[in-house]
């Protein structure tokens, strides 16, 4: 193993911990609604165990290949996140 073409990436104790508290994973069912531009996830396995059974209502917008995903003020040290999916090109 190499460490050759790596960036070095260092984080103070106490700013590792706010990005900690900030991370966010959960996966489940959804349904969609094509008209509104919301997704709706059900989470089922979280990594914040209040997100399973709850509902997590998610604007979406397609642009182009992308599809983008946005949720406003999450969390109080979170102003806004996005997801953006972008579809491969098939080689």
């Amino acid at each position: 193993m190499s460490n050759q073409g790596k960036i070095e990436f260092t984080m103070s104790f106490h700013d590792g911990f706010r990005y900690y508290d900030t991370f966010i994973a959960y996966c489940g069912t959804y349904k969609l609604n094509a008209e509104g531009s919301i997704v709706t996830h059900y989470p089922g396995v979280a990594w914040t165990p209040a997100y399973v059974g709850s509902t997590q209502v998610r604007p979406f917008k397609i642009e182009g290949n992308r599809l983008i995903i946005t949720v406003a003020n999450p969390l109080p040290v979170v102003s806004k996140r996005v997801l953006v999916w972008e579809r491969a090109e098939k080689q």
